[in-house]
């Protein structure tokens, strides 16, 4: 099975299960670029899967770092809502 036949088959059982896909923007500063690729993204989009946002945040500094980059990402891919999970403590 090729990697892209992997990657289609992952998406699907996100989609199945009710699952939502993680857009990490901490590689974009860090060098290594944004994960997951724009054709992964659009591939999710494609099948509903929702997208929430996150940045690797270890430390308050790096709160909302790169938070109007990730909407403009996230929005090429066709997405123009994302969600956002909490634990109450």
């Amino acid at each position: 099975m090729t990697l892209a036949n992997k990657f289609r088959t992952l998406l699907e059982i996100i989609a199945d299960r009710d699952l939502a896909l993680d857009v990490n923007m901490a590689g974009d500063f860090k060098g290594v670029g944004v994960y997951p690729s724009q054709n992964i993204l659009k591939r999710a989009f494609e099948l509903k899967i929702p997208v929430s946002l996150g940045t690797d945040t270890h430390h308050v500094k790096y709160y909302g770092v790169n938070f109007q980059e990730s909407l403009k990402y996230i929005h090429e891919a066709g997405y123009e809502q994302y969600v956002s999970f909490s634990k109450l403590i």
